[in-house]
């Protein structure tokens, strides 16, 4: 028999149940909307005040543990979060939702007359 476990059953801090707000993760998802969406951030957002659920995010973030492997990755997250973004590629492509979703396991370079590096491709060159 599994050893009885301590936090069980789980009761969440007060503290932190005050501050979710009045709308939930599906909700803000889009649960049972008939048009089809980008998902929108619920928690661990870049910037907390950006989301309904920022003021719980940061009640997390002041009470989180101590924990050497957990800030290990939390400095992963942030150099990651702060890496310079790569150049706008030179010619932008346009397509359907369809016709990315067909391409995206497809090097650009394979299916564009022109790469994002601005060459043609030998698909242009036939």
């Amino acid at each position: 028999m599994a050893a009885k476990n301590p936090y069980r059953p789980f009761t969440p801090d007060p503290d932190m149940l005050s501050l979710r707000p009045n709308i939930t993760g599906n909700e803000i998802n889009g649960l049972a909307e008939t048009s089809v969406r980008q998902p929108s951030m619920v928690y661990w957002a870049p910037n907390p005040d950006d989301i309904p659920f920022g003021d719980v995010q940061k009640w997390f973030y002041q009470h989180e543990p101590q924990d050497a492997e957990l800030m290990k990755e939390r400095a992963k997250r942030k150099a990651i979060l702060e890496a310079p973004l790569s150049e706008l590629a030179k010619v932008a492509r346009q397509r359907t939702p369809q016709k990315w979703t067909e391409n995206q396991n497809t090097p650009m370079c394979d299916i564009d007359t022109v790469c994002s590096c601005g060459q043609k491709t030998e698909q242009a060159m036939r």
